[in-house]
């Protein structure tokens, strides 16, 4: 099926949705003052969206679903044990279909390329928020690694700012991960060298965070979403390195660390069954600046 894009809108929000191939949402922009919160693409793919592909060697951006990881890795265990898995997992580059869609819904489901499984998702705008409704049904018992990938486009001065700034982060560096303090917030342009990027992750063992974007108009986003499901947090900074933009991509995780492989030795990770469809949800709320 060729390219459709899907546009859910109300009065207060416009969300774009690539509607077959990845199912990528391309745009979402409050309507009173135009400003637009998701990365647009880097030139043109130099490798196609296919399975296998490097995910950076395409025209990434937007906001894409990892599963059943995120970096390259290898399934430890039944049932796929030592099968090799590809880069961002394989719903960004598999083909969805449109379940049904109104003007502020869109319900789309894709079968695993690799793996045993339908994932289903469904928007729904409500006022300032878009909900995501997730349910993930799998043929045998295996474990899975899902992680919300979306691409945030920061502002000069947008900072990313916590509820709780308490207990520890680890920075990750190629594997890596040193153990540091929340510095209060995060601003790209202020806090990661130009052509650089940067993972941030909530120690395991930390309380719950909030996440919220602040312009320095006043504008927000906040994303909250269900905990039980995915309680790890991280928190992808570019500066000019990996996009054309300044990102903060937001990123509740089911599994930790990124490798399915790492979170499956470490038993940090979520657990799929044939008999209990996997559930799960997230809000995501974005406010116009007070100047608009």
């Amino acid at each position: 099926m060729s390219e459709r894009v899907v546009t859910l809108e109300n009065d207060d929000v416009t969300v774009e949705v690539l509607a077959h191939e990845g199912g990528r949402i391309a745009s979402l922009r409050t309507r009173r003052d135009k400003r637009e919160w998701l990365s647009s693409p880097r030139g043109q793919p130099a490798t196609a969206a296919v399975l296998g592909a490097v995910y950076t060697d395409t025209a990434h951006y937007g906001w894409d679903e990892m599963l059943p990881t995120v970096d390259p890795s290898v399934y430890v265990g039944d049932p796929y044990n030592e099968l090799e898995l590809a880069d961002h997992g394989e719903l960004w580059s598999a083909k969805w279909e449109v379940v049904n869609s109104s003007a502020t819904s869109l319900r789309q489901v894709v079968k695993g390329q690799q793996l045993d499984y339908e994932f289903e998702r469904t928007l729904t705008l409500a006022g300032h928020t878009l909900r995501v409704a997730y349910c993930c049904t799998v043929a045998r018992p295996m474990t899975m690694l899902w992680a919300l990938h979306p691409q945030f486009v920061t502002r000069p001065g947008t900072r990313l700012v916590l509820d709780r700034t308490d207990g520890y982060w680890f920075k990750g560096d190629d594997g890596v991960l040193t153990e540091i303090p929340w510095p209060g917030d995060f601003v790209v342009e202020r806090d990661l060298a130009v052509g650089s990027n940067q993972n941030y992750y909530l120690n395991p063992a930390n309380p719950h965070v909030e996440p919220r974007l602040v312009d320095p108009d006043g504008a927000t986003l906040t994303l909250e979403w269900d905990r039980e499901f995915a309680p790890y947090l991280v928190i992808w900074s570019d500066h000019y390195d990996l996009t054309e933009h300044r990102v903060i991509a937001i990123e509740p995780m089911s599994g930790f660390y990124d490798d399915l492989g790492r979170a499956q030795r470490a038993g940090l990770v979520s657990e799929f069954v044939p008999q209990d469809p996997s559930r799960w949800w997230v809000d995501l709320t974005v406010k116009p600046g007070e100047a608009s």
